[in-house]
């Protein structure tokens, strides 16, 4: 050791200079490393001790500090061990010296060890996740809120402080940091379905469904969207995709979930009040561009699809009937526009019509019952328009039967002497007229049975006579039914 003096040599256990009687100041210097040292361990803990904390650690720099102060070092020697001479230069010294080195590093050492230690406690994630639990029993939210993120900072793939966190934003009233807390742990696991379940009952309570939407849309997978289905709005779909096409188009759009498709075929961006989509859209000739939204029951818009269709397509138009398909309680009569350098062919049982079928040609009565018509227009190169489906259920609120109608019909031609009896016997001639039903027709507003007459001369041949004869089966009134050339009727009661 030199002196810092003189620079002379001090012999080892002195505690002065033998040249120049300067004391040496060993103690004071040691104390302050170890003070210094405590300081800084102090000084490094991250997130604050607690009150509890701070007292162990003051009480550990108070033990070092007593025991390494000057004055256990004094020569008193009543203060020296049993059989330490005091008179003995240098020797009590030396020794005091080597007892309170060591007695100083083993308190170092555990004043260390104890810092160690509370530190470790005070920065575990599971302390401070009890302690955030506690404050928010507490109704201490914010507080709460900083200890759950002082948790997730040292563990951030564990579940709970997350939602902790969430619930703490929440009942702050701050619905949009708890919905970006969720979407925080999503990062790292998208497939936690309890992360989900949270968050998005938390946005259906707020009626944001909007959000829901965009959640299950950028974070979960397809079995998390399928749980949540009913929230989603996905884009529709398309049957056919952008392109040019040599024939009629029959486009449909179809959807993913519970809700409606509004659709444009000009290009412009569907809203609420564009047209909504329910039958296949057909397309001629020209272009298209479809664009379409689907919108689901809570009113949440997809986004916009679109396809571009050019349709290169020489098919003639569609014949266009006068009657819509339902329930009808009175005579029903059909019309068919047909389209230019066509002929339209339909069928009356469901089957498809082509042309082997009926030909159009003047309105037609619905009969009673159920009827299925199919119509197709077919131009002189063959081309068919688009086949046009109706359905036609005929009741009628009738007060006689058919064959009621039949023998009033007769009953009545032989009052007036047209026949002579119920057999249809002529008067002049040898055969007989016989009446066979129809159809039903409303005739200038009157609901009618109608009923064709057959001059029969054997009991197997017979001829239709032209005569068509009518009975109102409402009240039993019989007309004799005159069709003119333009295809108009009049009516004469009989």
């Amino acid at each position: 050791m030199i002196c810092p003096k003189c620079n002379n040599e001090i012999p080892e256990g002195l505690l002065y200079c033998d040249k120049c009687g300067e004391e040496i100041q060993i103690v004071p210097v040691f104390e302050a490393e170890i003070e210094t040292d405590i300081e800084k361990h102090l000084a490094g803990i991250s997130f604050g001790e607690t009150k509890d904390m701070s007292d162990e650690i003051g009480e550990v720099k108070a033990g070092a500090k007593k025991i390494l102060t000057k004055d256990l070092l004094t020569k008193d020697s009543g203060n020296l061990p049993e059989g330490i001479d005091s008179t003995e230069p240098g020797s009590v010294h030396k020794k005091w010296v080597h007892l309170a080195i060591r007695v100083g590093a083993v308190l170092s050492l555990l004043a260390l060890i104890i810092i160690v230690y509370l530190l470790a406690i005070s920065n575990s994630w599971t302390h401070q996740l009890s302690k955030a639990d506690r404050l928010f029993d507490a109704g201490d939210y914010r507080e709460a809120a900083v200890c759950y993120e002082k948790s997730i900072f040292l563990k951030n793939d564990e579940v709970q402080p997350y939602i902790g966190l969430a619930n703490a934003y929440t009942a702050l009233g701050d619905t949009s940091m708890a919905v970006t807390t969720y979407k925080r742990y999503l990062i790292l696991d998208n497939e936690n379905e309890e992360i989900f379940a949270h968050a998005v009952d938390l946005l259906v309570n707020e009626s944001q469904y909007q959000a829901v939407n965009e959640l299950l849309l950028e974070y979960a997978d397809d079995v998390v969207r399928n749980e949540y289905n009913e929230y989603l709005s996905l884009p529709p779909t398309f049957n056919y995709d952008s392109g040019k096409y040599d024939k009629m188009v029959e486009l449909e759009i179809k959807d993913t979930g519970v809700g409606k498709i509004y659709y444009t075929l000009d290009g412009t961006l569907p809203v609420e009040s564009s047209e909504e989509y329910k039958s296949p859209i057909v397309l001629k000739k020209g272009e298209y561009e479809v664009r379409a939204v689907f919108v689901n029951e809570f009113g949440v818009f997809s986004e916009d699809v679109n396809v571009k269709l050019t349709i290169e397509d020489d098919s003639p138009e569609a014949p266009m009937i006068s009657l819509e398909s339902g329930s009808y309680y009175e005579p029903q009569q059909l019309r068919v526009i047909i389209p230019n350098e066509c002929t339209v062919y339909y069928t009356v049982d469901g089957s498809e019509p082509d042309e082997r079928s009926n030909i159009y040609g003047e309105p037609i009565d619905i009969q009673e019952g159920r009827s299925d018509y199919r119509f197709v227009a077919i131009d002189e190169n063959g081309n068919s328009s688009e086949i046009i489906d109706r359905t036609y259920d005929i009741r009628l609120n009738v007060a006689i039967s058919t064959e009621d109608g039949c023998n009033i019909l007769i009953n009545k031609l032989i009052s007036i002497e047209y026949i002579l009896d119920e057999t249809g016997t002529l008067k002049n001639y040898p055969g007989k007229y016989i009446y066979l039903y129809m159809d039903v027709r409303g005739i200038n507003g009157i609901p009618l049975y109608c009923y064709n007459e057959y001059y029969q001369t054997t009991s197997i041949s017979k001829d239709m006579t032209g005569n068509i004869f009518g009975v109102d089966y409402r009240n039993g009134d019989v007309y004799k039914i005159v069709k003119a050339a333009d295809g108009s009727y009049t009516l004469t009661l009989m």
